[in-house]
This record gives structure tokens, C-alpha cells and sequence, in this order.
């Protein structure tokens, strides 16, 4: 394990797709390499006595995670921003009524906007609170006392990295994917047939439920939504 500090670190146990009752619910997934998390601390008191050492990677973040102490050696991880730079003072959180109309945020309310190389935008203010404007362009309107960080997140460099071999897949957790028509009838409804068979109906899961076509999302959104994002199938192809 590589980190300028060890004690901001702990030890992460991959549930490898089991739930609390340890039960498989995502299939192809488990083993890998062991990873260390980050204790991130979110919304620090006086966080411009604190000062920026050093950035570093966080193996379960697409952001980069920047290293601060003060004074005292008191330590903490944050999530890094792009207008973090090394011996500078960390800003911290903010109410979104403090922002000017067009500033960039990030990490809202702790919660939304913490994917790397993501910001949303502040487009208006007003009795009713502050419409923003997320990554996905969707538009919501939250509460002006609702916390964020200023400027647009980090994008670490393992994002988009192409993966070479399959030993690249299986130290990251993920386990070999077999298609049901290679399989035999007993274990998958699309097994078996002579030849290359198709399977001989819809694509559907071991189970039988159809995978291709059948709407499973909720048509409601929640009522801080303004403008609500495309969903797939409205998207131009």
C-alpha cells in the first residue's frame, strides 16, 4: 500500500456481490486485489487553518483524494478539487447561496456530484432555493443552505485506461462472463440446441425474465427535479 498516510487508511472487505444475507445478487464479481480505503472526512471545522500536502490515489474513487493537516498534526484526506494546489489553504465546504451564479461545485450536500472530472453548475437563485444544473443536465432545485466544495472535481488517470489482458479484469474483481447459449439446458433456458444456436427466443436471465425491451425504472422523479435528464431510450442514436 502506497499513501503519505497510514492511519487515514483502512482495510475494505469486498462483499463480492453478496448481500447481508450472503447471497449472490451481482453475478461475476469477487476476488481481485486487496484494496485500502480512504477515510475520507467531508465537512471539516475551520478548514482554512488546514494546509495542502500532498494528492494521492484512492483505489475506490475515480477522484483523486488530496492529504491536509494543520497546525497541530491534525490529518485528514479530502476529495481533491482542480483549483487544489500543494501548499495552498483548503477552502472547505460552502452554503450554495455563498457561490456566484455560474460557479462550478462539486461533493452537494455530501451526496451528489462526487464522480471525478464531474461539477455542476448554479444557474439561478431565489425564495424557493437554488436551481443547479448536475453533470447529467439534469436541472434541480435544492436548498441555499445545502453545503458544496468550489470547482470541478479531479479526474484521476486510471479513468478510460484500456484494459490490456483478462488478468487486468480479474485483479480489478471482475470474473469471466459465460453466455447462455454456450451452456447446457440444465443450467440456462437459451443452453443447449445443435450447432451455434441462438437459443431459440428473447434474450432473458437464467431465471427467464426478459432482458431486452422490458421498462424496469420507475416513470417518477423527485420533486427537486426541474428539468429531468434523457433516459436511454430517449437518446439519439
Amino acid at each position: 500500500m502506497s499513501t503519505v498516510w497510514k492511519g487515514g487508511c483502512l482495510p475494505f472487505k469486498d462483499k463480492a456481490g453478496r448481500n447481508n444475507q450472503g447471497r449472490i445478487t451481482v453475478r461475476r464479481r469477487g476476488a481481485g486485489v486487496s484494496k485500502h480505503i480512504r477515510n475520507i472526512s467531508w465537512d471539516l471545522q475551520n478548514p482554512d487553518q488546514y494546509k495542502i500536502e500532498a494528492f494521492e490515489y484512492d483505489p475506490h474513487r475515480t477522484a483523486k483524494v488530496a492529504f491536509v493537516k494543520n497546525k497541530e498534526e491534525q490529518k485528514f484526506f479530502v476529495v481533491a478539487t482542480e483549483k487544489m494546489k500543494i501548499g495552498d489553504n483548503y477552502q472547505g465546504f460552502k452554503a450554495l447561496k455563498d457561490f456566484p451564479l455560474g460557479a462550478e461545485v462539486s461533493n452537494i450536500d455530501m451526496k451528489f456530484v462526487r464522480a471525478g472530472g464531474t461539477a455542476a453548475v448554479i444557474l439561478t437563485k431565489g425564495p424557493d432555493g437554488v436551481v443547479i444544473r448536475m453533470p447529467s443536465g439534469e436541472t434541480r432545485i435544492l436548498d441555499e443552505n445545502v453545503k458544496a466544495t468550489e470547482g470541478r472535481l479531479t479526474l484521476h488517470e486510471k479513468v478510460g485506461k484500456r484494459i490490456k489482458n483478462a488478468g487486468a479484469n480479474r485483479r480489478l474483481g471482475v470474473r469471466p462472463h459465460v453466455r447462455g447459449v454456450a451452456m447446457n439446458p440444465v443450467d440456462h433456458p437459451m443452453g443447449g440446441g445443435e450447432g451455434k444456436s441462438s437459443g431459440g427466443r428473447p434474450s432473458v436471465t437464467p431465471w427467464g425474465i426478459i432482458t431486452k425491451g422490458k421498462p424496469t425504472r420507475l416513470k417518477a422523479w423527485p420533486k427537486c427535479v426541474v428539468t429531468p435528464r434523457k433516459r436511454a431510450y430517449q437518446m439519439k442514436r
